[in-house]
């Protein structure tokens, strides 16, 4: 932080970029305990083999935009300031990219969401969810991509 109190280039990014992720990790979780709640009443739920080919190959487009999108968070040649740190439009930029990334991620638990829901079998959503959190982890916030 400079005298006058404003924050100087990378101050608090990657903290930030903390909090977004794990909120979306806990999301995750979320959605679990949300569905498991929605179908505890049993019943018969629709059987839709095309909706699951559908929502596997989304799930996995997703898995590659977040791999892609966080590829692209540190260009070749970074903008830096004269201290050597990112300047604050280059920190702002990774860390949308980060958020961008990890929203592809939780897509995935989503997809699985929606099919578990819809088939009323929870279970179906566990493999959806667990490659969401995979993505995630793949792409968790470093200090060295804020810093």
């Amino acid at each position: 932080m400079d005298p006058h109190g404003t924050p100087a280039a990378g101050d608090g990014w990657f903290e930030r970029a903390r909090i977004v992720w794990w909120a979306m990790i806990t999301a995750i979780g979320l959605y679990g305990a949300v569905l498991v709640l929605v179908t505890a009443g049993g019943g018969a739920g629709a059987t839709v083999p095309q909706l699951r080919t559908a929502l596997t190959v989304l799930a996995f487009g997703s898995g590659v935009a977040s791999w892609l999108a966080h590829r692209r968070i540190v260009p070749r040649a970074p903008a830096t300031a004269a201290s050597g740190v990112p300047d604050d439009g280059e920190q702002q930029r990774r860390f949308g990219m980060a958020v961008l990334s990890w929203g592809f991620g939780e897509t995935i638990a989503l997809y699985g969401f929606v099919l578990a829901l819809l088939e009323r079998t929870p279970a179906d959503a566990l493999g959806f969810f667990a490659l969401a959190a995979l993505a995630l982890v793949a792409t968790r916030p470093r200090p060295a991509l804020f810093r």
